[in-house]
């Protein structure tokens, strides 16, 4: 990151956020724990605001991995397997304790779970996480990612709640702590539920340095595929948030060619949406930096 924040100043480039995606965290879930190799990170935040950028940080608030401290401290806090009648309460499975929680996918070999955003308890852990990332830590651009599993379909706190009104009850609660002067862009997240509620929205899979995986599906990573979701879901744009199409990719080391490159470098100046970048500035080359 640092590396990156020099590379910057001696471009002289007008960038306006620095931010910091996955891996900073021991687990998914464990937002506030620190992975080896990362240092306070408050003192990250600063270093990105001395540097004259606005501090970003990724965050996956609705996941939880099974090898989380979180899911460990807390079962009775997640989105489970449908129960059978006569049960002793939501997430129960005969009254043993919490029911079995819905399979949310799986991340680097671990099983993923989605939380129960109707669970008071719940709401309230997302309230102190952000207004450490916000407040304590001084991350002012927040990067919500995998928003989806707040909605998975399953037994909730709340019984009477829809998974949409489950879904908004957790943004809501995330973007209160956050406060007004805190931008907040929403991926993986089910679009209509959440309009009125972010700056920013991924309209689309993510990019990947190359441009298709023949036999995957169109929500595979790759240029081809966020071209068609940015082109698409373009009438969004500035109506229901800024449009996110995700990373340009503008080194020369990926398998990506110099048409497909530029292209998408077109496409996303076209459309006005967010403009990020996520390469190594070491990696690219001046016609990657023409891109820019």
């Amino acid at each position: 990151m640092r590396e990156n924040l020099a590379e910057l100043r001696e471009w002289e480039i007008p960038v306006d956020v620095v931010q910091i995606d996955d891996g900073y965290m021991e687990a998914f879930g464990d937002w506030r724990s620190i992975a080896d190799g990362f240092e306070d990170m408050s003192a990250v935040a600063d270093d990105i605001a001395t540097a004259g950028y606005r501090p970003g940080l990724w965050l996956a608030p609705f996941y939880v991995e099974s090898g989380a401290d979180l899911y460990a401290d807390h079962p009775e806090w997640f989105v489970t397997e449908p129960t059978d009648a006569g049960d002793d309460g939501p997430g129960t499975a005969d009254g043993d304790g919490p029911g079995t929680p819905v399979d949310g996918g799986f991340r680097a070999g671990s099983a993923l779970y989605g939380l129960d955003t109707t669970h008071p308890a719940v709401l309230e852990w997302l309230r102190e996480t952000v207004s450490t990332v916000v407040d304590e830590w001084g991350f002012t651009y927040l990067k919500l990612d995998f928003l989806f599993a707040a909605a998975l379909p399953g037994e909730r706190y709340d019984p009477e709640a829809t998974r949409i009104e489950a879904y908004r009850r957790g943004v809501e609660a995330i973007a209160e702590a956050a406060g007004d002067d805190t931008f907040l862009l929403g991926c993986g997240a089910p679009m209509a539920p959440s309009v009125g509620l972010f700056d920013a929205m991924r309209v689309g899979p993510d990019t990947d340095p190359t441009w298709e995986t023949p036999g995957e599906s169109g929500s595979q990573p790759g240029l081809k595929n966020a071209v068609r979701n940015t082109l698409t879901r373009n009438v969004f744009h500035r109506r229901w948030w800024l449009n996110d199409p995700d990373c340009q990719l503008v080194r020369d080391t990926s398998d990506l060619t110099a048409a497909e490159r530029e292209a998408f470098a077109a496409l996303v100046a076209a459309t006005g949406g967010v403009n990020v970048f996520s390469d190594r500035l070491a990696e690219i080359g001046p016609a990657g930096r023409r891109l820019l």
